[in-house]
């Protein structure tokens, strides 16, 4: 009969191996969620720019001048189109093929890049 101690160490042969499939999805969640963080400061940016200036910018170059440390290292945020009543905008990183995104407003053209359901102000990521 084998001791407490081998089957302890057999378990442990059995398990590590399982362990070790699910490591590669690890960094791709820290990476997503640099991109999620990204995109909710960029929520942030746009609505004190509208609050200033009445409607939200496409301009990136006005988002880094309201931003400290903007965007992650990595990662790349696309203001894709705003109005007075809306914006939206992608981040995709250097390190993952996901792509995320963030609307606010009224719609959300923005979705359809990454084949999820958004919700205003809420980024969202693909898979």
């Amino acid at each position: 009969m084998p001791s407490r101690k081998a089957v302890a160490v057999l378990a442990m042969l059995l398990l590590v191996p399982l362990s070790c499939k699910s490591a590669p999805t690890e960094p791709d969640a820290v990476f997503t969620a640099d991109m999620r963080a990204d995109l909710s400061r960029l929520v942030g940016a746009e609505q004190a720019y509208k609050t200033a200036n009445g409607s939200y910018t496409t301009s990136t170059a006005a988002m880094l001048a309201a931003l400290a440390q903007w965007p992650s290292a990595g990662v790349t945020v696309t203001l894709i189109y705003a109005t007075a009543t809306s914006f939206g905008a992608t981040a995709t990183h250097t390190q993952t093929t996901r792509v995320c995104a963030v609307y606010f407003g009224t719609t959300p053209p923005v979705q359809l890049l990454i084949g999820v359901t958004l919700t205003s102000g809420q980024p969202a990521c693909g898979t």
